[in-house]
């Protein structure tokens, strides 16, 4: 199982009510994507190291935390990564970029792209959510990237 906690205060009664469900969310999961500032107001983990250690003894498989402008970091079968930040040409609108990172990396993973491979193509996929409004890209851009990063089965090659 994937998860990937969207923390918003106002949706829970508490801060520890929130902690103790994502926690056990956590517990059941073999993937998490998640965010340094997500960790930090939820359990007060304040590095990639803490949280990747700290989902690791919990049993979680594959981790991977997106940290702002000091890139994403992953955790994989023993092996960590760092994909370094690169920012979008222009950012328009960031409403759909943590949604669209890790729906794209889970497309990638079940393509078959090593981890950090997928980080660096879900990156790229965010980057051009952010430079488009509200969220809605052109879709010719979108099936061009997904074109190149050979994510399209051949049938669909010619979508747009």
């Amino acid at each position: 199982m994937a998860f990937d906690p969207n923390y918003r205060p106002a949706l829970w009664e508490s801060r520890d009510c929130a902690a103790a469900n994502t926690m056990a969310a956590y517990g059941l999961s073999d993937m998490v994507l998640t965010g340094e500032e997500e960790e930090a107001n939820l359990f007060g983990w304040r590095s990639q190291d803490t949280e990747i250690s700290e989902l690791e003894r919990i049993g979680v498989a594959e981790t991977i935390v997106k940290a702002g402008e000091r890139g994403i970091f992953g955790k994989v079968r023993g092996g960590q990564f760092h994909v370094p930040f690169e920012p979008a040409d222009r950012v328009v609108d960031t409403t759909a970029a943590g949604d669209s990172f890790a729906g794209a990396y889970l497309a990638y993973r079940l393509k078959g792209q090593e981890p950090e491979q997928a980080v660096e193509s879900a990156a790229r996929i965010a980057r051009i959510v952010v430079s488009s409004p509200g969220a809605i890209i052109e879709r010719e851009r979108f099936f061009a990237q997904l074109r190149s990063d050979n994510v399209l089965a051949p049938e669909h090659s010619n979508v747009t």
